[in-house]
This record gives structure tokens, sequence and C-alpha cells, in this order.
């Protein structure tokens, strides 16, 4: 049974844009080819992940005035109706001359946008599939465990990943990493960290619906600013080829199929349509609102540009988490330590692979419990300064929500294979990172950047570990900072400093030979 908060299913809905760029398949099947209209639902399903209601389909049908069995005139033109804004029912003796073909006025759509619109509905019917079959019977929802969690058999020999990519949150800063490079011409060293995240992108895959299309199209949005369209044809070849049959194919080659089309139509590649594709998706998720999915909600990438929710959607943010919040501390009242830990932490942040694989002991920061202070106390302030309807609102919600770890009752009891100090330093980095990004907002001048950046990093190096693509991009971020504020010597050495970590993190990918 579903909680009774959990929100009702909402419609498939397609706008006038999306009908009208399917008008040609519809008539030519339905109208045409005289199929029935079971038949046709199925087809443009299957063949066009373009799903509707039968009565969608039927008040589709009336406006555009579809007779299946219609006869045609001697000069093969449909006797049907005219496109002609009418203030009643037109004449039979119209209608027997007519001679007005009932092809749509935006039929001239370019083959992008027909792909484009293509993708849109492929979107929102997968994640509007998802919680279709959730509903079915499905108690909450539990993630697959990351590669290298589970535990492996006497035989096997595989090794876990590093920390470093086995979510979606690391693979995506691995990809700003590869972007990074790539613009400061370090050609070679993108291409093994690349070839390194390439062998953990099924990561992507494990996640089901919305999951999947949050994430993923946060990383080709990255790509797509940065008009990297070489890269985004690689990555997504690679998605292809491992998703094989599963399911989340169909999204995956509508997505290179509008890729291609934009390469037909010499245009290019239009972040804007992938945002678009992202809106549509985080709407639909947030519209289904439910405690039930805490894991789901805590694997979502937050940290990305990519992240607007529509204002209409934000102004509810407050009450989710506060649902949320319940849960947890139900789950802790009902359930014991094992059980309610699996059910409201994902797998990957209750363990700590990074140190003993990089082989570091980074020390705690001498100032760790006043930092803890300094985030709780940020995070009560966040809450009362940011707007209900704001962007950042999501955000602070997210940083309150993860902060119930940093509390002296914490959310998070002490539980057997698990570094509660560096859980909360993890917590501690993120929640700082939003106060951060709370005081820049609009300004680029605050004297604290640099040492919120600094404290940032040494959360995450006690936290994480002194290697991985995170600490290097943040690195690369202070190095931004200090070159503002005149220390360019220091951002020197940062630099420096960055790349020795980042040959380090790739020891394990040789470069490749050249010839």
């Amino acid at each position: 049974m579903r909680p009774a908060s959990a929100c009702a299913a909402l419609p498939i809905q397609h706008d006038a844009r999306e009908w009208t760029a399917v008008y040609p398949i519809i008539e030519r099947i339905y109208v045409r080819e005289r199929r029935s209209l079971k038949y046709l639902m199925r087809a443009m399903e299957e063949d066009y992940n373009f799903k509707a209601t039968v009565q969608m389909y039927k008040k589709r049908f009336t406006k555009w005035r579809f007779q299946k069995n219609v006869r045609r005139d001697r000069r093969g033109k449909d006797v049907g109706p005219q496109l002609t804004r009418d203030s009643g029912l037109p004449s039979t003796a119209l209608i027997k001359a007519a001679t007005v073909t009932r092809t749509p006025r935006i039929l001239h759509l370019s083959t992008s946008d027909a792909a484009q619109l293509a993708f849109l509905s492929s979107i929102r019917n997968w994640t509007v599939s998802f919680f279709d079959r959730a509903e079915l019977g499905t108690v909450g929802y539990s993630l697959p465990s990351p590669p290298g969690l589970t535990s492996p058999s006497p035989k096997s020999s595989i090794k876990p990943p590093p920390r470093d990519l086995n979510n979606p949150e690391q693979l995506s800063f691995a990809f700003k990493l590869i972007l990074g490079l790539l613009d400061r011409d370090q050609g070679v060293l993108a291409g093994r960290l690349a070839r390194k995240a390439f062998l953990q992108a099924e990561t992507l895959l494990d996640a089901e619906g919305p999951l999947f299309i949050w994430n993923t199209l946060e990383i080709f949005h990255n790509i797509a600013l940065l008009r990297q369209a070489n890269l985004g044809h690689i990555l997504l070849h690679h998605l292809i080829s491992l998703a094989g049959s599963r399911p989340v194919s169909k999204v995956l080659l509508r997505l290179q199929d509008l890729l291609q089309a934009w390469q037909h139509d010499g245009v290019p590649v239009r972040p804007e349509a992938l945002e678009r594709a992202w809106s549509i998706n985080a709407d639909l998720t947030f519209s289904r609102f439910d405690p039930d999915y805490l894991l789901l909600y805590y694997q979502l990438v937050w940290d990305s540009d990519i992240v607007k929710l529509d204002p209409e959607i934000a102004r509810h943010s407050d009450k989710w988490f506060a649902k949320i919040h319940d849960k947890i501390n139900k789950t802790f009242l009902h359930d014991d330590v094992d059980v309610a830990t699996g059910k409201l932490w994902p797998k990957h942040e209750l363990t700590f692979n990074g140190i003993g694989i990089h082989g570091d002991g980074t020390s705690q920061p001498a100032n760790f419990n006043q930092l803890k202070q300094e985030s709780l106390t940020g995070v009560t302030q966040m809450l009362d300064e940011v707007p209900a309807d704001s962007t950042m609102r999501v955000r602070v919600l997210s940083a309150w929500l993860k902060s119930q770890v940093l509390q002296d009752d914490a959310a998070m009891p002490v539980h057997p294979g698990m570094d509660i100090p560096r859980l909360q330093a993890r917590i501690m980095a993120y929640i700082i990172r939003i106060i951060m990004d709370f005081e820049t907002q609009g300004r680029e001048d605050v004297d604290s950047a640099a040492d919120r950046m600094r404290t940032i990093l040494a959360l995450r190096e006690y936290g994480q570990g002194r290697l991985g693509s995170q600490i290097v991009y943040e690195m690369w971020q202070l190095e931004d900072l200090l070159v503002r504020d005149g220390r360019v010597e220091e951002a020197a050495e940062l630099r420096a400093e960055s790349y020795r970590r980042l040959e380090e993190f790739l020891a394990d990918i040789p470069e490749e030979p050249h010839g």
C-alpha cells in the first residue's frame, strides 16, 4: 500500500506542437491505412514513443475531423474538413466541394524540430510509465547497489571501482573535469579520464525512470554548453551499446535521433532543448512526490546549473522535505538500525573505500566541530532567507535534509562499517558549498569565497580522500578565486598540485600509444 500522501497519477499531456508533429503519422495509419485505434496507439507508443489515452486520441480526431472510412474524390483529394475557423459545421455542399488538404499548417517542421518533439515525448512517457508501474503494488523504492558494493562471490576477481566514480554525482564531476581539461588544452589527460569514466558509465543505466533522466541529461547538458559535440556523440553511443535491449534504450535512441537531426539541419546542439527535457522529467517527478522515493531523491544530482524547478512546483518543496523528515523519524522509531539505515541512505554513502584504495589517511580538520555548528546555523539562516519560489530553495532544503546527520541526536546512528565523522565531513562540504553559493548569488566580490573553498576542500579530503574528480574540479574553482584576488603565484602552485593529483588518480589508465 502506498501512503495517503502520495500524489495521484497525472494524465499524459502533449501540447499542440507535439500533436502537430505526429499528425502525418496518425493520419497515414488511421485514415489512409484504415487501421484500428488500438493498432494506432500501439504503433505510436512502440515506434515513436508517443503515448496518449483513448480519450485524447478521440478528442484530437474530432478536432481534425478524421473519418476513417471517408471516400476520396476523383482528383485524389481527401473529402474531409477544412482547417479554417468556422462558427459552426460546414454545409454538405461545402464538404463535397472541399479540395483543401487536411494537413495542418505547421507541417513544415524541420527535421530537428520533429525529432525534438519526439524526444520530449519519450522523456514524458518514460517518467510517467515509471510512476505508473510503481503504483501497481510496489512498496517504496530501492536503488540497485552500485558496482562493487555487493558481496562478490569467492571466485570473483573483480575489484570494486574507486569511490569517485561509483555514483551519479561523482560521475557527473568526472565529465565536468573532462570538459575542463579539454578547455585547458589537456587533451591527453581528458582522454584518460574519459576512459576511466566510461568504464563506470553503466552506473547511470542502473538507475530507473526519473533518476536516469535527471542525472544523464545533467551530464549531456554540460557537454552541450561547452560545445563538445564529439564527446557527447561518443558517450551516447557508449550508453546505447551498454543499454542493449533495456527499455531505457528507447530514450537514448530518441536523443541520438535528435543529435543526428541537428546535424542534418546544420544547426548547433541546443542546450535549451535538453533543459526542456530535464524540466519535463523534474516537474513530473515532483508532481508525484512521495517520501517512499527518498533514496531516489537522494541520488539526484542537485549540484548543477540545470536544477531549476518550475516556481509552481518549487513552492511545494517545503512540504516535500517535511514529509521526508517525518519519514526518517518514523523509520528509526519502528525499525532497528540496520533496516532503517538501509531504507534511508544509499549504500555508497555508508561505505568508505576511497581512503583504502588511494592509500591516504587525511586527518580531521582541527576546527571540525566548529564547522559542524556553522553548517547547522547556515542551513537555518538560509531556510529563513531564501524565498519559497527561488531556484535555490530546493538546494537549501536538500542541505537541511542531509544536515540531520550532523545533529547531536543524529538521524544516522553508529552502525558497523560506517565512519560517521567522514560521512559528516562529506555532508558538511555539501552544505558549506550551498552556503557559499547563497552568499555569492549575484555577486563576484565576496571576500570569504576563497576561504570557504579551502574549507570545502579540507572537508572533502578528509571525507573522500585526496584524489578524485570532484577534488580536482574544486581545486580549479579555488584557483580561479585566487587569480581573481591577485594571488597568482599561489594559484599557479595549486594548479600544478591539481595536475599531480590527477596523474596519481589516473595511474591505472595508461596513456594510449601514438601511431
